[in-house]
């Protein structure tokens, strides 16, 4: 029996599989940063943050984190919706050996409770729009730090040689 049916649909040009590098999504942004340094890596509204930018703010905070008490295995919380600030919280969760939690920012209050709970996560990164919910949370689960940014925050990020 085919237990790949859906192979025999593919194009005749399209390889029912690829090799994969056998490096770490950090790793592969650390090559960008290296090749591409002035390539935008993110555009939001505008606003291009190149790769070499994405890898220093990246490594900023997770040296911050890592003062803060995380740990590799960790798990770390991203209540944010796609914005710029959680791509670059989502690596420097990475390179601080922290396990990213991605939630839904349209969750409500039982839903970010469970998840927390269910994740083992004490650190939190959010909107500062989520405060409200999130001191809701903090009531019931050990959310132990929660890091806020706002979405204008972005904007500060900009890479001006970034193209």
């Amino acid at each position: 029996m085919d237990n790949k049916p859906w192979i025999k649909r593919y194009d005749p040009n399209v390889p029912a599989s690829i090799p994969y590098p056998k490096i770490t999504l950090v790793d592969t942004l650390k090559k960008a940063a290296s090749e591409y340094p002035k390539r935008a890596c993110m555009i939001f509204k505008d606003h291009a943050i190149s790769y070499e930018r994405t890898d220093e703010l990246s490594d900023k905070l997770a040296f911050a984190l890592c003062k803060a008490g995380v740990r590799k295995g960790d798990r770390v919380g991203l209540l944010m919706p796609n914005l710029p600030q959680f791509l670059l919280a989502f690596y420097a969760i990475l390179k601080a050996g922290g396990v990213v939690v991605a939630m839904n920012p349209q969750y409500q209050e039982r839903e970010i409770e469970f998840q927390v709970k269910d994740s083992g996560l004490d650190v939190l990164i959010s909107l500062r729009g989520s405060q409200g919910l999130v001191e809701k949370v903090r009531q019931t689960a050990a959310i132990r730090l929660v890091i806020y940014t706002d979405i204008e925050d972005a904007f500060t990020l900009s890479d001006p040689h970034a193209h």
